[in-house]
């Protein structure tokens, strides 16, 4: 259920607007000699079906605080308010109480979702009128949420929960129409035949015209494994997204929700987990990474498009670093561990480089690079990479490498060497993707 904010939200740079902004209404006067008072009777219209009850407010223009409010309980009864003449903007909201007692209410107060998503869809609508004298004012209503469902089968028998993280969505809505503050959904699973399924929910659209998919597994043990994906498309209002896939073959979007009078579904097909095959992600955007550049929040160490420049395999090096790690101590399953335990932004599957993979680190991004390629990982909050540096006992810092049995340097000139067994070491992982254009 939808439940009301009073406290005021702090406006963000990324801030939309409705997808409708507030209407001019053209209202239709009643003659008669002119009252203290006039009375507004109100009606909505919407292209999609709307649900009761509908909460209107009247709030004054000028101080842009609530005068008044009435709810209709359905279509058959009739609302209308008492007001001075003056300027005034309607909002009507759908499936909101608000308490009797309530005494002050602005514009640029908020409704929030208490879990980020709700069972039934949020349908707003606004218009402005300069009250003269009783008047009737039809009011367009829109959704101003998302409708999401989730659909995986082929998942392992030995898994007990599935949860779902969605990163990130919008958390409040103004009643100015604005939406503000940004945070991720969790969506849990439960388990439906051969299916793990999700009810369908309604958010909020996304801030950025990217998504970050975070699939967790949970086995009868109480081991869990993270697999994401980034949908780079924004999260609109008002458009349905059925999400299905499968462990084993893969993951798409398509449309088979359909709710009259929203707009069409979209649909998309993306690779669930690591491609058995290729070990390699597929992800979907409108420009292929350059070498030694940021994509969807990754630093790209380097980038290898195809001849028709329609794809290219990419290698991510991590944001995050590992400092004090001995190369024999977390060798074997613990290196394995270590790796499938780090997750970035959505993205799992990070695994040690080899030398050869240092190679190609340090010729796209080392000598005159270097220091372009720790600006572009610090301003996406990674922490930078150390090419003079020392270590915690003030030997000269060095890389991990070769499942941790060797060694290696940013600076320019080092070479890769055996790891030494007395002394510990730093550790970056890098994790390959495949990116095709849309």
């Amino acid at each position: 259920m939808y439940r009301k904010a009073l406290k005021y939200a702090s406006i963000l740079s990324a801030i939309i607007l409705l997808f409708t902004s507030c209407e001019q209404i053209d209202i239709e006067e009643i003659k008669h000699e002119t009252l203290e008072t006039s009375n507004v009777k109100l009606t909505t219209r919407a292209e999609s079906k709307i649900i009761y009850p509908l909460t209107f407010i009247a709030f004054d223009k000028e101080t842009e605080n609530m005068v008044s409010f009435t709810e209709q309980e359905s279509a058959s009864n009739n609302v209308s308010l008492n007001l001075p003449k003056g300027e005034y903007r309607f909002v009507v909201i759908s499936g909101l109480y608000l308490p009797d007692e309530l005494k002050e209410l602005a514009l640029s107060n908020v409704i929030e979702m208490s879990e980020g998503f709700s069972e039934t869809p949020l349908m707003m609508g606004s218009a402005d009128i300069n009250l003269k004298s009783d008047a009737n004012v039809n009011i367009a209503m829109y959704n101003v949420v998302t409708a999401l469902s989730f659909r995986l089968w082929d998942i392992p028998d030995n898994i007990e929960d599935v949860e779902i993280t969605i990163s990130v969505l919008y958390s409040y809505i103004s009643f100015d129409g604005e939406y503000d503050y940004s945070t991720p959904v969790t969506l849990l699973c439960t388990k439906n035949g051969e299916e793990w399924v999700t009810p369908v929910v309604y958010t909020f659209p996304s801030p950025d015209k990217r998504l970050v998919l975070s699939i967790t597994m949970t086995d009868s043990k109480g081991n869990s494994q993270t697999y994401g994906y980034t949908y780079n498309s924004a999260i609109e209002a008002n458009t349905p997204y059925n999400f299905t896939g499968s462990y084993i073959q893969g993951f798409n979007v398509n449309g088979t929700i359909s709710i009259n009078g929203w707009n069409e579904p979209k649909t998309i097909e993306f690779t669930f987990g690591r491609d058995n095959e290729n070990n390699s992600d597929i992800n979907y955007t409108d420009i292929i990474p350059s070498s030694c550049s940021i994509w969807n929040g990754h630093f790209v160490a380097y980038s290898e498009m195809n001849e028709d420049e329609t794809e290219a395999d990419v290698m991510l090096l991590s944001l995050n670093e590992w400092d004090n790690i001995a190369s024999v101590e977390y060798s074997g399953s613990k290196t394995e561990s270590l790796a499938n335990s780090y997750t970035e932004n959505g993205i799992t599957g990070w695994f040690v480089p080899t030398s050869e993979e240092v190679n190609i680190m340090k010729d796209f991004c080392g000598g005159d690079n270097f220091n372009t390629m720790n600006n572009l990982i610090t301003s996406n909050g990674g922490i930078a990479v150390t090419a003079e540096g020392k270590d915690a006992n003030q030997q000269s810092l060095r890389y991990l490498c070769d499942d941790l049995q060797k060694t290696y340097s940013w600076k320019s000139g080092s070479n890769i060497s055996n790891a030494g067994l007395s002394r510990t070491y730093n550790l970056r992982l890098i994790k390959w993707i495949k990116i095709k254009k849309n």
